[in-house]
């Protein structure tokens, strides 16, 4: 998509709703930032498009089809945004984004609805502190594609990931270790793992919970592990 392109649909969005520069852009960015969305230099972050799209009222799969942009899909657009949030750590931004898109029917598909409810619970938890509530979401989202427990997709070990990680944050360390330890041996079965971040998290997360639970020496073997894949992952 061309910048200006782009910046043209935001700049007729806003005069046809007869909105100003600082009336569009209050308490979301600066009048300058905007000024030169609408002029082609620079790209709004997939985050400041969504605040943008919703200022104007509008979706913002018609700001894409209004730019007649045929590649990026809306829920592609919306997954780009959610990441985006937890990146910055922006978990009330992406708790208002989840559920406003639980309500609709963009997110048709098993992977993409499991993917909404993955990040549900994890703005559930981060927002409101809903250990029971996100954990249920948690379980009902690897319900939706999970076939054998033991060989388990990328996704599925990243969202037993997070179960686990919500697990030690209420202290129920055992437990927690035995989910991570789960996530591990699904994780090596993979053939071509796309984010082998992932192992790293994993290891990270286990060496922890082993040392809450004064298991010193089996905590120890996984920072070794978790260093040598570090080293060699280049992080």
């Amino acid at each position: 998509m061309e910048f200006n392109d782009l910046g043209i649909t935001i700049k007729e969005l806003r005069i046809k709703k007869n909105i100003s520069q600082s009336d569009l852009c209050h308490g979301i960015c600066s009048q300058s930032q905007i000024s030169k969305i609408e002029k082609g230099v620079i790209y709004p972050s997939s985050i400041l498009l969504y605040q943008l799209s919703e200022r104007l009222g509008v979706d913002p799969n018609s700001i894409f089809a209004l730019t007649q942009n045929k590649k990026l899909k809306y829920t592609e657009n919306v997954k780009y945004v959610i990441r985006d949030c937890i990146r910055q750590h922006q978990y009330k931004e992406l708790y208002e984004i989840v559920t406003r898109e639980k309500y609709t029917n963009n997110f048709q598909t098993k992977e993409d609805k499991q993917f909404l409810i993955w990040h549900e619970a994890i703005a559930i938890y981060c927002v409101n502190n809903s250990t029971k509530v996100a954990l249920t979401l948690l379980n009902n989202a690897l319900k939706l594609t999970v076939t054998n427990i033991d060989f388990l997709s990328e996704r599925e070990i990243d969202i037993l990931h997070t179960m686990a990680i919500l697990h030690a944050e209420n202290k129920e360390y055992k437990k927690s270790i035995t989910i991570l330890k789960r996530c591990l041996n699904n994780f090596n079965k993979l053939d071509f793992p796309r984010d082998k971040e992932i192992k790293l998290k994993i290891i990270y997360n286990l060496a922890k919970n082993l040392s809450y639970t004064y298991q010193y020496e089996e905590a120890i073997k996984y920072i070794d592990k978790g260093i040598q894949l570090a080293i060699n992952l280049n992080t």
